[in-house]
């Protein structure tokens, strides 16, 4: 019989992933515009350009400010519940944790162990996905700078292409996958490779901490698609591995 699931906080991380829907549609119109630039100026075109660079700003800050932060830490009141035994939210999370310690620290470490296993899973194959867009971007930004004559429109053009907030996002991908590997290999030593004991709490706190601080300061959302692409190996992958720990 299928275990019951039930994560009323994804649907908070819904809406989160919807704004980032929109804000690549504003990057992929600042591009297209850009391209048409190329061809030909257009003074409007220009405008609709710095009017949609305005947009993606706003959006962008009010995702990372508001509703990531807000998702962030109801997922977080639903990990300390789930791990102690107590109601900080009324929002449920059924089926998402499924260790069975007994006891409130190690099952909360074991929780951190199991989500950054699937986070660094899932952040090593967005690293590879936005690696290749990002050799795509340059490659078109070089193809247009040596079309155009007019250093305006490049720079106009540059900027759509490699605005502040891709270049800051692609680079907080690649600083977030290395520290989640990090987490996850030290978590990986304590449990299994030098089997948890009470005497070791003090390190599981200091990496569950580190772990969490990560997700809440760097605010990158996972993919979606390459959850449910791999989920179930991932899955059968984590059972393995949480059949070692003693």
């Amino acid at each position: 019989m299928e275990e019951e699931y039930i994560n009323d906080v994804d649907k908070d991380f819904k809406l989160c992933i919807k704004l980032e829907k929109l804000l690549t549609i504003f990057y992929y119109l600042s591009v297209i515009l850009s391209l048409t630039l190329c061809f030909k100026y257009n003074t409007i075109l220009c405008v609709a350009l710095i009017i949609i660079h305005i947009l993606y700003i706003i959006a962008d800050t009010i995702n990372d400010l508001i509703f990531k932060n807000f998702a962030e830490n109801e997922r977080r009141k639903t990990l300390l519940s789930n791990a102690y035994g107590i109601e900080l939210t009324d929002k449920k999370a059924i089926g998402y944790y499924n260790n069975n310690e007994k006891n409130s620290l190690k099952k909360l470490g074991v929780n951190i162990f199991e989500s950054s296993f699937f986070t660094k899973n899932n952040t090593n194959i967005m690293v590879k996905q936005n690696s290749v867009k990002f050799i795509i971007d340059v490659i078109l930004w070089l193809i247009i700078v040596l079309m155009m004559k007019d250093k305006n429109v490049t720079l106009c053009i540059t900027q759509s292409i490699f605005s502040s907030e891709i270049l800051i996002g692609y680079f907080k991908l690649l600083y977030f996958n290395n520290k989640v590997n990090g987490v996850y290999n030290k978590l990986f030593t304590l449990f299994i490779t030098n089997k948890y004991s009470s005497k070791n709490k003090s390190q599981l706190l200091e990496y569950s901490f580190e772990y969490e601080c990560l997700k809440s300061s760097n605010h990158v959302l996972l993919s979606s698609k390459n959850f449910a692409k791999n989920n179930v190996k991932w899955t059968t992958d984590w059972e393995y591995i949480k059949n070692k720990i003693k």
